[in-house]
């Protein structure tokens, strides 16, 4: 891959073994590219090692082996990565911009330019109106919503998101899930995406890698050439989400009709 914008080389991470047991190894020997302004899915089974995938490239957890690079423009990222979790993690005695505004503290910034920046990245996820609310005030789907302008307010190079989804309703599922792909596509971000649902793995993303095993491996890499808007109900979408399954489940993938 031709300037890629993450870089992972021979990851290896285990955890120390605990009385008579053997190390927990999480990662051994793994590499993964992701071009610049891709949007890659990455799935797989409970405890495969994605969010924790995700923890070493927010720099939340140190590798035991390897090394990994995020090309970052600095004259327009103020942090390397930005990161959404499944729960919105507000600060309840925060108002909304003061909670988008938390991770623009410490930059050098000031007052005025941190709050200019909140209000323009709630403006981006259409909670502007908001600003002055405190987070009981709104839905579920709302905290998402301001959790995600958070991260985008420090213009990361790299959006990380781990099942941010996960939580809500179906219906707000949906609506969140176009409004990620708009704002996506309106950024230019490169996003690694964490989900246990593949048909949203299929819709939102340019590409989805499949974990599977102890320790991590890819087993499939599948990429999504479909037009966009997407159709949750396209025949071809369908058969994708057949195929990521069926490697989930260990069994060959079929091969697509072209």
């Amino acid at each position: 891959m031709s300037n890629p914008a993450i870089v992972v080389e021979n990851l290896g991470l285990a955890f120390p073994a605990r009385g008579n047991a053997a190390p927990s190894v999480i990662f051994e020997n793994f590499d993964l590219e992701v071009a610049r302004g891709e949007f890659v899915a990455i799935v797989g089974r409970s405890g495969v090692g994605k969010s924790t995938l995700l923890r070493i490239l927010a720099g939340l957890a140190a590798p035991s082996a390897g090394r990994f690079e995020i090309d970052v423009d600095a004259s327009a990222a103020l942090r390397p990565t930005g990161l959404v979790f499944q729960d919105s993690r507000l600060l309840p005695w925060r108002r909304i911009a003061a909670n988008v505004a938390l991770g623009l503290e410490g930059l050098g910034l000031s007052k005025q330019e941190r709050s200019r920046r909140a209000l323009a990245a709630l403006e981006r996820v259409g909670l502007a109106a908001h600003a002055d609310k405190w987070p009981h005030q709104l839905s579920g789907g709302q905290r998402q919503r301001v959790a995600l302008a958070r991260a985008l307010a420090v213009e990361p190079a790299l959006l990380l998101m781990d099942e941010p989804f996960g939580a809500l309703d179906a219906l707000t599922r949906r609506t969140l899930q176009d409004e990620l792909r708009d704002v996506a596509a309106a950024t230019g971000k490169t996003v690694i995406f964490v989900t246990h649902d593949v048909e949203e793995a299929v819709y939102l993303a340019d590409r989805v890698v499949v974990l599977a095993g102890s320790p991590a491996r890819i087993a499939g890499v599948h990429r999504i050439d479909l037009p966009n808007p997407r159709s949750r109900e396209a025949a071809s979408q369908s058969a994708l989400v057949a195929a990521i399954h069926a490697a989930l489940d260990g069994v060959p993938a079929p091969v697509l009709a072209t």
